[in-house]
């Protein structure tokens, strides 16, 4: 696997304050990990800005919910040729708009391995500080085939391997048009290989559509008890997606 890296915490206004927060606040956490493709590709249709939008959108839904406010700890890692910790496991309230810049390739396992890696350490920060937590959330997003394709299958391993033992739930989300029908196939078979469900294919760029929808499924979830089974909100999840 290739290294990954994050930037200066200070650099980039992340205010995470650690084992601490968790003495403050114990609610039961929902740790939701973005993995965020922000290659060369993602400046079509200004997809890149859109994204930013729905990243900002989603901040926003978990903002606007007292519980899920309290609750709800985000990371986004954003890969191209590399991969990048844009935020690390934060509450909403510490988190500052982060702008991403599309260039380079598609380093999805390595991504995938990367949030994989952030959820287990958190998870870890929980046990040690006696603080419950749902299970884990992680949310794949791509519009193009990964440049690290030979690292793809023990990615894909671990996150069905995880969502077996029903220690996460993954969202698979394909981005961009079928146009060109063979790439666009092998990227939905690349991101249902992640899941036992089958990927959705985000219509129209609908980013901040679907951060709302995810925004709302979080609330749902922490209003929970944490082992209870919770169905979430389908009925508008056409909204955003095909297929």
């Amino acid at each position: 696997m290739s290294n990954y890296y994050g930037e200066d915490d200070e650099k980039k206004g992340n205010t995470y304050i650690g084992d601490d927060d968790l003495i403050v606040n114990t609610a039961s956490r929902l740790p939701v990990c973005l993995c965020l493709d922000i290659s060369g590709s993602m400046n079509r249709d200004n997809a890149i800005a859109q994204l930013n939008e729905g990243v900002k959108a989603f901040y926003e839904a978990i903002k606007a919910d007292e519980q899920a406010r309290m609750s709800c700890e985000i990371a986004v890692v954003a890969f191209n040729s590399e991969v990048h910790i844009e935020e690390r496991f934060s509450l909403v309230d510490q988190k500052h708009d982060i702008e991403l810049k599309a260039d380079g390739g598609t380093a999805l396992a390595h991504a995938v391995e990367a949030a994989l890696d952030l959820l287990q350490d958190r998870k870890q920060e929980y046990r040690e500080n006696g603080v419950d937590y749902y299970q884990p959330w992680l949310v794949i997003m791509t519009d193009g085939k990964p440049g690290d394709v030979e690292d793809v299958p023990a990615a894909q391993e671990r996150t069905r391997k995880l969502e077996e033992e029903k220690k996460l739930t993954v969202f698979s989300i394909a981005v961009g048009n079928d146009n060109d029908e063979e790439k666009f196939r092998k990227v939905m078979d690349v991101l249902s290989g992640f899941s036992k469900r089958r990927a959705k294919h985000l219509k129209d760029l609908k980013f901040s559509e679907f951060f709302a929808w995810l925004g709302k499924s979080v609330s749902v979830v922490s209003q929970s008890k944490v082992g209870d089974r919770v169905q979430l909100d389908m009925t508008t999840v056409d909204d955003w997606s095909e297929i």
